[in-house]
């Protein structure tokens, strides 16, 4: 595997050497070694990584580490996921089939573990990829390895609409601060497509990134629209509304969220 490099606040490269807990993943089980046996029997087809962890092919034919001894609270909703046949957003996962092509200049924001990084890295020519927890850094950085992505440069930083620090202990996702920088900031030429799933932080990510919006005559977007994450930071969905409809037409995208968040697809105007 080779080694991905990413930057940080710090400005510390983070590579391979992260150590992930010895502890059996705490399931819903008074019996640890009942537990363990249900884990190794339910991964006993995956390619197996060592005695805990696995490598699992998802849809799209990339493959997704797993380490089942771990009590990451991210890393036990990726297992319960996976033990219940779960298919990710199939209908967006089919639009940015679609719509990314070879030459395409993408960002990802908001990567969680690499569900669509992987996807957007084998499409594109370049993805920027935007994680803010760190732990959820390190499983992208495992899954970029094990799929020899080298065309993704990862960032662990939020996007916001200025350099800060955020404190993000109102979302129900994330219970720490998280250090921000602007797209514009990166002055990347032009873009081709942004998908951005940052929990309630669109609104102002998109107000950092209007230099880069209006340079990409031929941008797509694929954002979510989840206004009780929104208010929760603060932050106001109409600002995001009003932004897509200064510079893109857009629709729902129908089928992989509820009533309540979706996301939509947006053409620049």
């Amino acid at each position: 595997m080779r080694e991905v490099h990413v930057r940080n606040p710090k400005n510390k490269t983070l590579g391979i050497g992260f150590l992930f807990p010895d502890d059996l993943v705490e399931m819903a089980y008074k019996d640890t070694e009942k537990a363990a046996d249900i884990l190794r029997a339910i991964f006993a087809e995956y390619e197996t990584v060592s005695k805990t962890e696995y490598l699992k092919y998802n849809a799209n034919g990339d493959k997704l580490y797993l380490d089942t001894a771990t009590k990451d609270p991210s890393m036990r909703e990726i297992l319960a996921d996976c033990m219940l046949g779960w298919d990710y957003e199939s209908n967006t996962n089919k639009l940015i089939k679609e719509v990314v092509k070879k030459e395409d200049i993408c960002v990802d924001a908001g990567t969680s573990f690499g569900y669509f990084t992987l996807l957007l890295g084998r499409l594109a020519k370049k993805v920027y990829a935007f994680e803010p927890t760190p732990n959820l850094v390190q499983y992208l950085i495992k899954n970029l390895q094990f799929n020899n992505l080298t065309n993704v440069e990862v960032f662990n930083f939020a996007l916001w609409s200025e350099k800060k620090i955020i404190d993000v202990n109102g979302n129900e996702i994330g219970r720490h601060n998280v250090h921000a920088i602007t797209l514009d900031s990166l002055n990347i030429p032009k873009l081709d497509f942004v998908k951005m799933d940052i929990d309630g932080s669109e609104p102002e990510a998109l107000k950092g990134m209007i230099k880069t919006i209006e340079r990409s005559p031929n941008l797509k977007v694929v954002i979510e629209y989840y206004p009780k994450y929104m208010r929760k930071l603060g932050n106001k969905p109409e600002d995001m509304m009003e932004i897509l409809d200064k510079y893109f037409t857009y629709e729902k995208i129908k089928g992989d969220y509820t009533d309540e968040y979706w996301n939509y697809f947006c053409t620049r105007r």
